[in-house]
């Protein structure tokens, strides 16, 4: 039959021609696939590495903000205990200086007492 109509010889051995390249074609795509699922278990344990790098790249950066916030703070603790020491020196010096206050008014008013004694009046000068 074939011998006898080269017009269909040639039609069938294009549509050959075409379906060998589909046929080449989906096999490169079933290989390409194949060879993907072969590789999943790799891309997954790869991207669980860079999670893990990535977290503990955050790990490490929440490390250093903590001692950065720790010695922040230990510094402020000293520097509040500086203050806290500097008002207490301050609140004793007041306390001297009423005592001594208080100390020579007594001495004043006593003196005022003894001079009216003597009959001298003084005017005060408040």
């Amino acid at each position: 039959m074939l011998d006898s109509d080269p017009e269909q010889f040639d039609a069938l051995t294009s549509q050959y021609q075409n379906a060998d390249k589909a046929l080449q074609t989906l096999k490169a795509q079933i290989f390409a696939v194949a060879d993907l699922a072969e590789r999943r278990p790799y891309f997954a344990y790869a991207d669980s590495m860079d999670m893990l790098n990535q977290s503990s790249e955050l790990s490490e950066q929440l490390k250093a903000k903590l001692v950065q916030a720790e010695a922040t703070r230990a510094r402020l603790r000293e520097g509040l205990k500086q203050v806290q020491e500097q008002a207490n020196q301050y609140n004793q010096v007041l306390a001297s200086l009423k005592s001594s206050h208080q100390a020579k008014l007594e001495t004043v008013q006593e003196f005022k007492a003894e001079l009216q004694e003597y009959g001298i009046i003084l005017m005060s000068q408040r």
